[in-house]
C-alpha cells in the first residue's frame, strides 16, 4: 500500500509518473499487442508463454535497431 498512498497523497507525483508511463511503457505494449499479434498467446504453460513474449520483444527491439542503423549519414 505504500506506493498507492504515494499516488493518492501526492498529486504532482501522480501526474508526473502517469506522464512518464504513458510516454515509455504504454506505446511499447500497444505495439506488441497490435502489430506483433500478442492479443492472444496460443501456447501451453508459463515457459512457452515466456518464450513467446521474449521473441516478440526481441522482434520489437530488432526493428527499432534496424531503423536506427539504416539511416544514411549526412
Amino acid at each position: 500500500m505504500k506506493n498507492h498512498s504515494k499516488w493518492v497523497e501526492n498529486e504532482i507525483y501522480a501526474k508526473r509518473m502517469s506522464r512518464l508511463r504513458s510516454a515509455t511503457a504504454k506505446p511499447v505494449l500497444g505495439t506488441l499487442i497490435n502489430l506483433l499479434i500478442m492479443k492472444k498467446v496460443n501456447t501451453r504453460g508459463i515457459a512457452q508463454t515466456e518464450k513467446h513474449v521474449l521473441m516478440a520483444s526481441l522482434c520489437y527491439n530488432l526493428k527499432k535497431f534496424m531503423n536506427l542503423k539504416l539511416k544514411k549519414p549526412e
